[in-house]
């Protein structure tokens, strides 16, 4: 009886002690759970990417569109082709600024869009890898601010002709016209491309006041002339 009792006290012991050894190996397995939980690292599995580009912005200085982005890290990159839409749908390339290769080291970048459009203009980049792989990044749009061409008309008091001046050539072809004070149309006149200066006749006219009205796009100027 006693060997009986021996023994089920024995396995009772063992059995605490290994519940016992159990019960610490949990909360040792929580306690890692918690720390990886709240503080350790995990590898980071992303892949780099070719350029880290950090903006993209465009900027008008005066009739022009000036592009300017940075990057910060560059992987492999061949260059960056800039390509432009008025529809932000259908891009067609207007240009190449070559990359670095490979670097850590950041860069700002830039390119000037010559020839903008009046209204929208969508820019995006298409970046190109060495391998010849591509990667689109974000499209910024800009409305150019039509800017009006300052113009003046000389002498005031005329006998056979009048000179129109603008203070840079026209980028597009302008009218001249001259009406009566009561809005009668005498004169039209086309002015060219590029011309900065132009004269025009009215020698055939009759004495009085004149309005010389100029169309240069979507700007007008009128002023007064007086023919003697």
């Amino acid at each position: 009886m006693k060997k009986i009792f021996t023994l089920l006290l024995m396995t009772a012991c063992i059995g605490y002690a290994a519940e016992a050894q159990v019960m610490d190996i949990d909360w040792l397995n929580l306690r890692i759970k918690a720390n990886t939980h709240e503080g350790a690292t995990t590898p980071n599995t992303e892949e780099p990417v070719p350029i880290e580009l950090s903006y993209f912005k465009a900027t008008q200085v005066e009739a022009t569109i000036h592009l300017e982005w940075r990057v910060e890290t560059e992987l492999n990159n061949d260059y960056m082709a800039i390509e432009h839409s008025t529809d932000g749908i259908r891009f067609e390339e207007i240009g190449l600024v070559m990359g670095r290769g490979t670097s850590i080291e950041p860069m700002v970048y830039n390119f000037v869009d010559e020839y903008p459009v009046d209204g929208a203009n969508y820019y995006r980049i298409r970046q190109v890898d060495l391998d010849g792989a591509t990667e689109y990044h974000n499209t910024v749009v800009i409305t150019l601010e039509q800017l009006q061409n300052d113009v003046a008309v000389f002498p005031t008091f005329v006998n056979d002709q009048f000179t129109v001046s603008f203070d840079k050539a026209t980028e597009k072809e302008a009218q001249v016209y001259v009406t009566s004070l009561n809005g009668q149309l005498v004169r039209t006149h086309t002015i060219n491309q590029a011309t900065e200066l132009h004269t025009i006749n009215i020698n055939n006219l009759t004495s009085g006041i004149y309005v010389v009205t100029i169309v240069d796009g979507p700007f007008v100027t009128s002023t007064k002339i007086y023919k003697n």
